[in-house]
């Protein structure tokens, strides 16, 4: 199981590998006064931390932005969204699903 943070530094892999059954988990976030980006028009400069940085580790803006906003619209900053396989396969976070292994 990786959520949050820890599934951003699994994005930095080339090479995604999801056993079947693994939980990926995303959400959105809370700045310290508790404003949430769900809030914010799509084009609020506060957006762009966080696609840039899926830029920076080599997807492509349209990747970016797909995935940020996926995460943003599926949980409020305190849940969490257990992303399905399908999903994990189309937004890029997974390169691969493999079966698990015993």
């Amino acid at each position: 199981m990786i959520a949050s943070g820890a599934t951003d530094f699994f994005l930095v892999g080339k090479s995604r590998v999801v056993e079947e059954g693994a939980v990926v988990g995303v959400h959105s976030w809370a700045d310290w006064r508790g404003i949430t980006e769900q809030y914010l028009p799509r084009d609020d400069p506060a957006h762009e931390l966080y696609i840039g940085f899926y830029e920076s580790i080599g997807w492509t803006r349209a990747q970016a932005e797909d995935f940020y906003f996926f995460t943003i619209e599926k949980a409020p900053a305190e849940g969490m969204y257990a992303m399905t396989p399908q999903e994990m396969l189309a937004t890029g976070v997974a390169t691969k699903i493999v079966p698990a292994s015993n």
